[in-house]
């Protein structure tokens, strides 16, 4: 898939909304991991193997937990593991990559 960092920033924000009102997600609003399962129409012990492997954007919150914005569950709907690239990150197979250049 193509980095989707690259997506003119307009776009980028239609097609989050169009994504966030399908799935009925509030762009940002901050959702817990269950939640985010639910949006994301996956197990959560899926969603929590993701986010721990980088493969899903979170924010960090409180003592160890974490929040996921609608935003970023829209952006994952839309790029799959790509879409870290939007929040600085790097997909795990680019970190991969770079560990075994060094």
């Amino acid at each position: 898939m193509a980095d989707p960092s690259k997506i003119p920033v307009d776009q980028l924000n239609i097609m989050r909304a169009e994504v966030a009102r399908e799935h009925g997600i509030t762009l940002y609003a901050q959702y817990n991991e269950q939640r985010a399962a639910h949006f994301l129409k996956l197990d959560l012990s899926t969603v929590r193997r993701n986010r721990r492997a980088g493969r899903v954007p979170y924010v960090q919150y409180g003592n160890g937990g974490v929040r996921f914005l609608g935003v970023m569950l829209c952006d994952y709907i839309l790029f799959g593991a790509d879409a870290v690239r939007l929040w600085g990150g790097e997909t795990p197979d680019e970190g991969q990559a770079a560990d075994a250049a060094e």
